[in-house]
Order: structure tokens, then C-alpha cells, then sequence
């Protein structure tokens, strides 16, 4: 129990705690002796944290109570503030201890000058220390929330300069920092990358599944796969060496130095078009989509063969519908006419009927090469359309 001499002596000694000067000089030295990290925070910056944390002390001395962590605004700013000048979370608990361990030992020292006995000493102390716990418990909750605050604004600048890079709409100094930042060296030859649309759900798994892919190069090292960024519901990037295999629709330009991505970027996303006519799986380049890039480009072209060889089979309606599935799965099967017909399915003589019907309906024939050619691009046109 405090005795009313006692409580007199607390409030003398808490009063001359709060105009310590000489307590901070030493804190502020104390704390640069035993936590290295802290040699590089600005000196005014510790003496404001010093200052703080000592009224935050004087005030729980004085009110014998001990405030909730989340009430604790000193740890927060404190904590904060040694964030973003690069002190990791274990120096700045490590730097908390140390000032409560100096305002400890000052109470120590001065109590019973000030009339205060040894079991009311003993129970500031105890105060003290169960504020470094409250303190170090709020210093944990910003450190959380600064790692999540902290995550999200390195994946927004990410984004921007992935975006910007595929754009053309660098500044120099801005490709040289992105580099450096993600670790993309600028003698190395990269791959625009981008994905078919995908649910929000997805972005990450798969975005994790294609960096993750990885193949090696000349030397047998595995470089680093691809930076990979969600844009408008799909993913966009670069990558050193192309993703192996995927579940869905990934398109890759031509190598290029890192400046002239723009336009691998541009023929990546004329890939991808050509790709997603005629599958909904695996990674595509020109090499393996070939002719059909033009497809989607070319309308003009397209126009001319969908009149020739679609418009007439809508004409039949329902039955020019069952014609125009049979010509994709006879094309679709290397005009294979047992294949294509269980693929639909029907009677190989159902099969060989419709396309009979085609060759009449439009006035061409199946055997002739360009109408095989101006065929396969008509009925990818007539995807596109739809």
C-alpha cells in the first residue's frame, strides 16, 4: 500500500523524471552502444523517440497503470518511423529495452532521494517492464501492418514499371533503377509474356506456377523465369527464358534487350489472339501459331473469306451449322475422316455427306489446296467474330 509520504515521493520523483536532461544524453548514447542499427537513425530523431517513450514511462509511473497495446501511439509512430530508415523490428524492440532499462535504473538510483522505499521501487519496476511488453507487442502489431502496407506498395511500383516497360513509356533513369531493383541485367535477352484472361482467383497461383517454371540456359543455370504482373484480369511480363507448359493460354514475343520490349510485347498479344481461336491450353509463340497470327490482324482478308465460305453454309441454318462443325473437325483432324467423325460424333458416311454438301453449297472442293488454306482461315475468322 502507498503510504501518503510515499505517494508525495512518486510524484517528486516522476516530476523530475520528466526534466531529466541528463537521463535522455545518456539513453540516446546507450542506445547507439548496444544496437549497432541505430548508429545510422539521425540523432534527433532517437532524442524525439527518447523523449517520448520517457513520458510515456513517467505518465504509467505515475497513473500505476499500464495502458493497452493498441493505446500505446508511441510504439506505432516509434516503430514506423525505424521502418523506413531501414532498422529491422528485433533492433527496434532491442532499442526499447534499452531506454526502459535506463529510465529502470535512474528510478532506481533516485528513489530514495525522493522518499520512496524499497517495495515501491520494486513495484515501478515491475511497471516498467510490463510496459516493455506492452510496448513491444504494439511495436509487433505496425510491424505487421507495415509488412502488409509495405508488400502491397512494392507490388504496385512493380506493376507500374512492368507496365510502363512493355509500354515504351520509361524514362531512362527509370529502366536502369527497375533493373537494378528486380535484378534484370541489360545484357540479357528477354521474352514479352502475356496470359489469357483469368478470374481474379486465379492470378496468383498461376502467376506463381509460370515464375516458377524455368528452363537452363547455355551454362545450366536457371535464371530468373519471369516477372509477372496482373493487367486487365490477365498477367503480363518478361521473361529470360519462356514458361514450359501451362494449363492455359500464355503467349511469348521474341527475345529482345530490354528496351524493345514494347514490341515483343506487341507480338506476344498478337499470339495470344491467333492462340485462343483454336485452344485453350500451352504456351505459344509465332513459331507455333504461324499463319494463324494473321488471322485477328487481317480482317480485311477475313471478310472476304468468311463471305465465301461461311455466309452460305448460315444460310442453311440449322443443318449449314452441323456442315460447319464437320468441316472443323475434319480440318481439326488432319482430315482424318474416321477421327473427325468420332470426335463429333456421327457415321463416317454422315461426315463424308456434310462435306459433300459443303462442296456444292459453296462451289469448291476439298481437294484443291487453296480452299484448304482459305478454309482453316474462314472458320478461325468465324471465331473470332463470335
Amino acid at each position: 500500500m502507498v503510504t501518503r509520504a510515499t505517494a508525495g515521493g512518486l510524484r517528486r520523483l516522476v516530476t523530475a523524471l520528466a526534466t531529466a536532461e541528463a537521463l535522455i544524453e545518456q539513453t540516446v548514447r546507450d542506445v547507439r552502444a548496444d544496437v549497432p542499427a541505430y548508429e545510422a537513425v539521425p540523432t534527433a530523431s532517437v532524442i524525439a523517440s527518447v523523449e517520448r517513450n520517457r513520458a510515456l514511462a513517467s505518465r504509467v509511473l505515475a497513473e500505476g497503470i499500464v495502458p493497452p497495446s493498441r493505446d500505446i501511439w508511441e510504439a506505432e509512430l516509434s516503430t514506423s518511423e525505424r521502418l523506413h530508415q531501414g532498422v529491422e523490428i528485433q533492433d527496434i524492440m532491442g532499442g526499447f529495452r534499452v531506454v526502459i532499462a535506463c529510465i529502470q535504473g535512474w528510478v532506481v538510483d533516485n528513489a530514495s532521494a525522493y522518499g520512496v522505499d524499497a517495495t515501491e521501487t520494486l513495484r515501478l519496476s515491475q511497471l516498467l517492464w510490463r510496459l516493455s511488453d506492452a510496448f513491444s507487442a504494439r511495436a509487433a502489431m505496425t510491424y505487421r501492418q507495415e509488412g502488409i502496407a509495405g508488400a502491397l506498395a512494392d507490388e504496385q511500383r512493380r506493376a507500374q514499371w512492368v507496365l510502363g516497360l512493355l509500354a515504351g513509356t520509361l524514362e531512362p533513369a527509370q529502366l536502369q533503377e527497375g533493373c537494378a531493383r528486380y535484378g534484370l541485367s541489360r545484357g540479357t535477352r528477354f521474352h514479352a509474356v502475356c496470359t489469357q484472361q483469368l478470374p481474379d482467383s486465379d492470378l496468383a497461383r498461376v502467376r506463381e506456377e509460370l515464375t516458377r517454371s524455368a528452363t537452363p540456359d547455355a551454362y545450366g543455370q536457371h535464371r530468373r523465369a519471369a516477372i509477372l504482373v496482373p493487367a486487365e484480369g490477365r498477367l503480363v511480363g518478361l521473361a529470360a527464358t519462356p514458361p514450359v507448359g501451362s494449363t492455359i493460354v500464355v503467349a511469348v514475343g521474341p527475345a529482345a534487350e530490354v528496351e524493345e520490349m514494347p514490341s515483343s510485347f506487341a507480338v506476344a498479344e498478337r499470339v495470344l489472339m491467333a492462340a485462343g481461336l483454336y485452344t485453350d491450353r500451352g504456351v505459344h509463340t509465332v513459331e507455333t501459331v504461324t499463319w494463324r497470327i494473321a488471322v485477328p490482324v487481317h480482317r480485311e482478308v477475313s471478310d472476304v473469306l468468311l463471305t465465301r465460305y461461311i455466309e452460305p453454309l448460315r444460310e442453311q441454318g440449322p443443318f449449314g451449322e452441323l456442315v460447319l462443325d464437320a468441316l472443323d473437325a475434319w480440318l481439326g483432324h488432319s482430315r482424318s475422316i474416321p477421327r473427325a467423325a468420332a470426335s463429333i460424333p456421327v457415321h463416317v458416311n454422315t461426315l463424308r455427306y456434310r462435306l459433300a454438301r459443303f462442296e456444292k453449297l459453296v462451289g469448291c472442293s476439298l481437294e484443291d489446296t487453296d480452299t484448304i488454306l482459305e478454309l482453316s482461315w474462314a472458320l478461325l475468322a468465324r471465331k473470332a467474330a463470335s
